[in-house]
């Protein structure tokens, strides 16, 4: 599956209350609203899912509330909060960022002191993060001003796995291996890793394909033991490698197609698809 965008854009006038954009594609066609407005960059699709709900977009100056609500980008005219992106085409990024720990995987603050990984990137455009890492966590953390892609490495049914470098307080004991390999109960629902390999007396990788709240750090809980480090290594196809904490680069075109072509096969290993 391909993940370039076939999208351009075409700002057509301000108004008082923002800009109004013309969305264009290679052929004519409809697409549902919250597909296009990830595929710009507004954000995620499931952001964009909860701006059209919160009435924040317009087709032809009417707000439209309904998912799956259909337009063609080629006839109608899509407004949204009177911020809109001015690049035509857009140009999709993607950047690596090795997060310190201290810092919030998000773009706003929200109310809280603690910096956010949007302030360690200097790049002028609408970034958002792909996932999220605990404040307390560290390690390899996607951003990106293209909702489609991040909604392709987030969804479940996509099988993008993360790998994690995890410290623990003690050396676990074999039976804390095998109950961490066997998965535990979190919130009524298993939580299974794909593997675990021991990496040092106290500390192991483990690999994942889900990502809930604080999963990793709450498994080990679970088998008696306690985090003392936690740091993402890997992505997909991409491992965080020589990235220095704190800094970040911007993917190659090939590492972002060797992303969007990443597959597991059925025993769990990596494998790229064309």
């Amino acid at each position: 599956m391909a993940c370039e965008p076939l999208l351009t854009l075409r700002i057509i006038g301000p108004s008082p209350r923002g800009f109004f954009l013309r969305f264009h594609l290679s052929q004519s066609m409809r697409e549902r609203l919250q597909k296009i407005l990830a595929r710009w960059g507004v954000a995620s699709r499931r952001t964009c899912e909860q701006l059209i709900r919160d009435g924040r977009v317009t087709v032809n100056g009417v707000p439209i509330r309904q998912l799956g609500s259909k337009v063609d980008p080629e006839q109608d005219t899509i407004q949204f909060d009177g911020h809109l992106l001015s690049r035509v085409p857009p140009d999709r990024i993607v950047i690596a960022l090795n997060k310190p720990a201290g810092y919030l995987s998000t773009c706003k603050r929200a109310g809280s002191k603690s910096p956010t990984v949007i302030d360690l990137i200097s790049v002028e455009a609408r970034l958002f993060p792909i996932g999220r890492l605990d404040r307390e966590s560290s390690g390899l953390l996607l951003v990106t001003n293209d909702g489609e892609f991040a909604h392709r490495i987030m969804h479940p049914r996509f099988g993008y796995d993360k790998e994690y470098l995890v410290h623990v307080q003690a050396p676990l004991e074999p039976s804390q291996l095998n109950r961490l390999r066997g998965g535990v109960v979190l919130d009524g629902r298993l939580a299974k890793p794909l593997a675990v390999h021991p990496s040092s007396a106290a500390a192991f990788t483990m690999i994942l394909e889900e990502g809930r709240k604080r999963e990793v750090r709450r498994m080990v809980e679970a088998v008696g033991a306690t985090v003392v480090e936690l740091c993402r290594i890997r992505v997909g196809s991409f491992s965080l490698k020589d990235i220095p904490s704190g800094r970040w680069r911007r993917l190659t075109e090939r590492e972002v197609e060797e992303l969007c072509n990443y597959r597991r096969d059925a025993s769990g290993k990596k494998s790229l698809s064309g």
